[in-house]
């Protein structure tokens, strides 16, 4: 079943990639300043998965 859908790992890569396209989308200074370092901090992870990804890739 799990290989119908994708590995763990890959839903949650899909899951970053929506989230990343929401919170770029939308307007955050409003929020509380916790709750925007949290948004941002997502945000440098998921660019550093960007990155080891490209590097697999590569190598």
């Amino acid at each position: 079943m799990l290989n119908e859908v994708g590995s763990y790992g890959r839903q949650i890569g899909r899951i970053g990639d929506a989230l990343e396209v929401l919170i770029r989308h939308f307007e955050t200074r409003d929020l509380p300043q916790a709750e925007r370092d949290a948004l941002t901090i997502l945000m440098g992870q998921l660019a550093e998965v960007r990155k080891v990804k490209a590097r697999e890739r590569e190598g």
